[in-house]
């Protein structure tokens, strides 16, 4: 069940399918830090990655199930500070890289 204040460092299993993990980045913008979630069994989708950073991986390589991958990485927003994340995040996770990285731009008046 999902708690809060949200923990970090750690995955919070909020359904059998979804974990939700809390990346040490808090900000006006992202309140307590960045969401990342975790969707699948097996085969996992990872939403929004996060930062780049070492522990907030870790965390993420943890909350994938045993004998499970993770499929697909997919960004619904995009930072200017980090434009090469997503490519970074799948080299650091070990994957190869992946052709249904989305990346959603909006502009703002």
């Amino acid at each position: 069940m999902s708690s809060y204040p949200p923990p970090r460092g750690t995955f919070d299993q909020v359904t059998p399918s979804v974990r939700r993990i809390v990346a040490p980045n808090p900000s006006p913008m992202t309140y307590h830090g960045t969401n990342t979630y975790l969707l699948g069994e097996k085969q996992v989708a990872v939403i929004d990655p996060g930062p780049n950073d070492d522990a907030h991986l870790s965390a993420i390589l943890a909350a994938v199930p045993e004998n499970g991958s993770i499929t697909h990485i997919f960004v619904t927003h995009a930072l200017m500070i980090t434009p090469n994340w997503p490519c970074a995040c799948q080299k650091k996770l070990g994957r190869p890289p992946m052709p249904s990285v989305i990346t959603r731009r909006v502009k703002v008046p």
